[in-house]
């Protein structure tokens, strides 16, 4: 996980330009000794609420490449505790309300959820997680790796995400080969669903639990790659806009 900031500077004609400058350093590694797997990717950002103690941080994929550091990589398809990719809570321990530094978080250890059956055998994978402040509930989209090799888009929900014993999993979104779903949640229904890789669909609910498979909403992107995928919740702006 590596972290860029952004920075905007006025250029001599007028305009604002943006310039990144990337810190290299991962916030979270195997390596540095951060984590305690060998990899650690696609985090999923956990908001603070009273359920979380006040506590944010991230919901991380958490998979060794091998069952021991140095070993045979798996591919990123292992099964089993030891090889299966799992999620995971690192707590932020810095303060964001500034850019000036890389955040800070605490080493990422324990699981928080992680495969249950033959449907998600190989692997829970990609959380994108979504806060209704209204209900205090957290909703959780994810990829179910099945023990056949299926994938499905998932749902899981959770008072805490940031514990391993409050998840209620309500299986599979709507069936086929689906993932990477982005959740937007309104103050009144419908509520979108902008979910897929290469293609991203839009599907719509009325109580975030119940999906149908959704149109087509984005075809193609500006960068050409098949596996540009919907990430976290949409968010709203000050003028209105997402």
């Amino acid at each position: 996980i590596q972290e860029q900031r952004l920075s905007l500077r006025m250029t001599n004609t007028s305009h604002w330009r943006a310039s990144a400058t990337v810190d290299v350093t991962p916030v979270l590694s195997f390596v540095d000794g951060t984590s305690r797997f060998q990899q650690s990717f696609n985090p999923a950002w956990v908001a603070p609420s009273a359920s979380t103690r006040w506590t944010s941080g991230l919901l991380v994929r958490s998979q060794n490449c091998s069952a021991v550091a140095g070993g045979r990589c798996v591919a990123c398809a292992g099964s089993g505790p030891r090889n299966a990719s799992a999620l995971s809570f690192s707590a932020l321990l810095s303060d964001d309300n500034h850019t000036s530094s890389a955040p800070v978080f605490a080493k990422l250890s324990d699981v928080v959820f992680a495969p249950h059956d033959a449907a998600d055998e190989r692997g829970t994978e990609d959380p994108r997680l979504a806060y209704d402040d209204r209900t205090g509930m957290y909703y959780m989209f994810y990829t179910a790796w099945s023990v056949s090799g299926d994938i499905r888009l998932s749902l899981a929900t959770t008072p805490d995400p940031t514990s391993a014993s409050s998840w209620t999993r309500h299986g599979t979104v709507f069936e086929g080969p689906h993932k990477s779903a982005a959740l937007l949640i309104r103050a009144a229904p419908p509520h979108y669903l902008f979910y897929g890789a290469g293609e991203i669909r839009v599907s719509r609910s009325s109580d975030l639990l119940r999906w149908q498979p959704g149109e087509p909403f984005l075809r193609g992107t500006a960068w050409g790659n098949a596996n540009v995928e919907a990430g976290p919740p949409p968010l709203r702006l000050a003028d209105g806009n997402y």
